[in-house]
């Protein structure tokens, strides 16, 4: 059955995540019935069928880059940024010293 495979298996250049219009292209190519994606998803709601959202593991993640990640701190660089800026002003705030290399 459908829900048993991923796209790829069934020709599809998409790998892994079946998306309505996916599943619409599909029953062209095994029935040839056209359908709306919205008929598609009111089908798969009538037959159960619930979405959830793709998640991803990335197969060859970069160990030296994630030992770079502080837990907590936004990875999007302006956000980084802005959050050493936080720590620095936090820092300046709570000590006598201007010494920044505790930090």
């Amino acid at each position: 059955m459908l829900e048993q495979q991923q796209p790829a298996d069934v020709g599809f250049d998409a790998r892994y995540t079946w998306t309505l219009p996916l599943v619409a292209e599909w029953i062209k190519r095994e029935f040839g019935i056209t359908m709306s994606v919205r008929g598609i998803s009111a089908m798969l709601k009538r037959m159960n069928f619930s979405f959830t959202k793709a998640t991803y593991t990335l197969a060859k993640a970069d160990e030296e880059a994630q030992a770079l990640i502080i837990p907590g701190v936004p990875i999007h660089p302006e956000q980084y940024i802005s959050h050493l800026i936080r720590e620095v002003v936090h820092h300046c705030i709570n000590t006598s010293s201007p010494n920044l290399s505790a930090i």
